[in-house]
């Protein structure tokens, strides 16, 4: 067993490696690289071509990649951003309250303070009436990152 698979959680190794072996019809320890993509997405892993081109160049040989590699770069997936996740934490952190939205006065201020520079129009809390906010002035968390995750996949 390779060094990142001791990194990797008993469940998750485990879960892999059931994934793993429904392509490694051998049982050989390896799968065609052709299935690798889909093994990975199967895992919930979304592995961008670029990615697919590096993992094939360090670990494919032969046509096939080995489990122990395999492993690795599902760990390489799980370091990735995650944007739905970051996105309801930063709510989550100005929703002192737990009410579900922030008024648009403090989003205006966290989204002018925080991250890239926005437009004037993006920086207008009228900008969001209809779109995202209530009748409150306030902008619902599951709204904003419905329209967010929409406008980004």
């Amino acid at each position: 067993m390779g060094l990142q698979a001791h990194l990797v959680p008993k469940e998750k190794f485990e879960v892999y490696k059931e994934c793993f072996m429904l392509y490694d019809k051998q049982r050989k320890g390896f799968i065609q690289t052709a299935n690798l993509t889909d093994c990975m997405r199967s895992l919930g892993a979304s592995p961008t071509t670029e990615e697919m081109r590096s993992y094939k160049k360090m670990y494919e040989k032969d046509g096939k990649i080995k489990f122990n590699d395999f492993v690795t770069m599902m760990g390489d997936q799980g370091k990735k951003p995650n944007p739905e996740k970051e996105i309801i934490d930063a709510f989550r952190q100005s929703d002192v309250e737990k009410r579900g939205f922030i008024l648009t006065n403090e989003f205006k201020r966290i989204m002018t303070t925080f991250g890239e520079e926005l437009t004037e129009r993006e920086k207008r809390p009228d900008r969001y009436h209809g779109e995202l906010c209530n009748d409150n002035d306030a902008i619902d968390t599951v709204g904003y990152l419905d329209v967010v995750m929409a406008t980004w996949l």
